[in-house]
């Protein structure tokens, strides 16, 4: 086990992608970093995905918004263009430039938990070898006034923290066991090692986390909701389609090349296709109705 000397000499970076298409959830997201019990200590925002005219005109209008916070944090944050767009590079590009031992991934829209930071160093500093971390997580509709703190945990477990066995394996088969990328965690060189697809558009978050699982590598995972995911109509239903498409094909991809998932993956097809499916066909329904607000479409998913 490490010391408590060597848990003070981890450093913290926090990874957050962002086409800054929308400065209000941007803003609540690094105040959400700002309160933490445990400060990074680094700030990497990742602008991709738009012109570098467009995103510097945002970058300084969230710069704006941002210069009320504390003065220690605000030398904490870096924004990095990088040309290439897709969340998996963005993501990659990152890890490659932090100098930080650990790396925290956050959607631009999350709101964190205050001891999200803190949380996640203490279970790498007490894990003997190089982890990923999975924790729990919570979902809140448009406003952070609905109540983060409800942490309704999507996973179940009875421990407060464990490493994953083979029954996960199969979990992960059946459904999106390890949640997006809303809960990425870990030691930074495993990113740098295991890497995020860059060719896949969709589900590159599943897609990695099922790499993780086959390849051996340490995950802990603790079941307490240290960040809740913001669901508004925008991201619940712009590319559900290819998401679900996405979703199914990665299924029968590990299905063939990977024995010990091929139950729970096989199974994780049928159970899609029962309970998404229908959704989706819903949410195509409402959405293609005149004069209704795709908002809408996001109550049935």
């Amino acid at each position: 086990m490490q010391s408590i000397d060597s848990c003070q000499s981890l450093t913290i970076c926090v990874c957050i992608p962002t086409r800054l298409t929308n400065i209000d959830y941007t803003y609540e997201a690094l105040l959400s970093v700002a309160s933490q019990t445990h400060l990074p200590d680094e700030v990497i925002l990742v602008l991709s995905g738009r012109s570098r005219d467009g995103l510097s005109q945002d970058q300084e209008r969230l710069h704006h918004r941002l210069s009320s916070l504390d003065t220690d944090f605000l030398k904490t944050i870096r924004y990095e263009y990088y040309e290439k767009s897709g969340l998996g590079a963005a993501r990659n590009y990152g890890c490659d430039i932090t100098r930080c031992s650990i790396t925290i991934y956050g959607d631009d829209d999350d709101l964190w938990d205050k001891d999200r930071v803190l949380t996640i160093k203490k279970i790498c500093s007490a894990s003997s070898s190089p982890t990923l971390v999975r924790h729990g997580f919570s979902y809140f509709w448009s406003s952070p006034s609905l109540s983060f703190y409800k942490r309704r945990l999507l996973v179940r477990s009875t421990s407060s923290s464990t490493e994953f066995d083979g029954m996960t394996l199969f979990k992960a088969g059946v459904s999106n066991y390890l949640g997006g990328g809303s809960s990425f965690a870990g030691h930074t060189e495993i990113f740098r090692v295991l890497r995020f697809s860059e060719e896949l558009r969709f589900c590159e978050d599943w897609d990695f986390w099922l790499r993780a699982l086959i390849s051996g590598i340490r995950l802990t995972y603790t079941p307490y909701s240290l960040v809740a995911y913001r669901e508004h109509s925008s991201r619940m239903t712009s590319y559900f389609q290819h998401s679900l498409v996405t979703e199914l094909r990665l299924r029968f991809q590990y299905i063939l090349s990977h024995a010990s998932l091929s139950l729970g993956l096989f199974l994780g097809i049928i159970k899609t296709c029962l309970t998404f499916v229908p959704k989706v066909m819903l949410a195509l329904f409402i959405s293609g109705s005149n004069g209704r607000n795709k908002s809408q479409v996001s109550n049935y998913l």
